[in-house]
């Protein structure tokens, strides 16, 4: 960046920085900042006006950084729909960029497209009574759309890149993760469970992800998906997410142990992980034939034993309350606290 680009571009920024401040503080004593459209108004003709400014004297690179600033302060505030409007104008100007490196590229393109969705998400499930909505969960489906795509340009990177950039397909992950939990609870199960499924299979496929330090939260992508083929019905692909999701946690197993002592905290984490397939097969087995299965603490406790200290509840009581979790999941109790699971 040459020393007049750095200063057309830091002129534009602390201009912006003023103007927008000044407007939103304006309306906020006023109060009209969320009732009148005239402020929206105003704020979206600061940013045509200076993109005019920055189209003249600034690169490609530099006007998407701008714009990418300008989206991150109109988030802060709350004005998503302005948010939205300029990540959607930098996402077109990275299409056009030239001699800059892919890899930029693609970390750009994906952080507009996730904070789009972010923005969409939170506008959406801030209107009472909305998430029922067919419309609103149809917005939410192509919300889940533009994550996947996110999750395949990354992957259109060389594995040097892909690693370096793993972050990426974690908050897109963690983005289809919270969107499409309460959709399961919706009865959308069968809308979502690919896109969950795939999120999972991205982040086994990046060495950076396949660590104990994320593997709490993989399970959940697994746990969701499970839970999500369950309610629909689906024993031959629940079966399959199971055996896939138990062929994870022991190749996990195996690794860590290659390098003894293991610490308390990797030690907890496998524990956690055994314990999780052992519910899950529970589950599982008692959907296929309820009458089969014994409650007994004394049968339970040849299935599996509990290892780590700091799992303090019994093994059969962790089974009986996901069986009645997978019940209200079955009968659209939208109520209930799917996040407080045990994974």
């Amino acid at each position: 960046m040459s020393s007049a680009a750095e200063e057309n571009f830091q002129r534009l920024h602390d201009k912006f920085h003023v103007d927008m401040h000044d407007m939103v503080k304006l309306e906020k004593h006023t109060g009209r900042i969320y009732e009148s459209g005239q402020p929206r108004v105003a704020l979206r003709g600061i940013v045509i006006q200076l993109m005019k400014i920055a189209d003249a004297q600034l690169s490609t690179e530099l006007q998407v950084k701008l714009l990418l600033y300008f989206a991150a302060e109109f988030f802060k505030c709350g004005e998503y729909a302005l948010a939205v409007e300029c990540y959607d104008t930098a996402l077109s100007k990275c299409e056009v960029m030239e001699d800059v490196d892919s890899s930029k590229v693609v970390r750009q393109k994906v952080s507009a497209i996730q904070s789009i969705v972010r923005s969409n998400s939170i506008e959406l499930n801030s209107i009472k009574y909305c998430c029922i909505a067919p419309m609103t969960v149809s917005k939410l489906l192509l919300c889940l759309q533009k994550l996947r795509s996110t999750l395949e340009t990354v992957f259109t990177l060389t594995t040097k890149q892909q690693e370096e950039n793993s972050w990426l397909i974690l908050n897109s992950s963690k983005l289809i993760l919270e969107i499409s939990q309460p959709l399961v609870w919706l009865n959308c199960g069968k809308y979502v469970t690919e896109s969950v499924f795939f999120s999972a299979i991205c982040m086994e496929s990046v060495i950076n992800l396949c660590t104990v330090r994320h593997m709490k939260f993989r399970m959940k992508l697994y746990l969701t998906a499970f839970y999500s083929t369950l309610s629909q019905g689906s024993i031959d692909e629940a079966s399959a997410i199971f055996q896939h999701t138990t062929k994870q946690c022991m190749e996990l197993k195996e690794r860590e142990e290659l390098d003894p002592p293991l610490p308390d905290k990797t030690v907890l984490c496998i524990d956690q992980c055994m314990l999780d397939l052992a519910i899950m097969r529970f589950v599982m087995e008692f959907w296929k034939d309820p009458d089969s299965l014994n409650f007994s603490s004394e049968h339970l406790d040849k299935r599996h034993v509990i290892k780590h200290a700091e799992i303090r509840r019994s093994f059969l009581d962790l089974c009986i309350c996901e069986c009645i979790r997978l019940h209200f999941l079955t009968s659209g109790n939208i109520n209930e606290p799917y996040r407080k699971r045990s994974a």
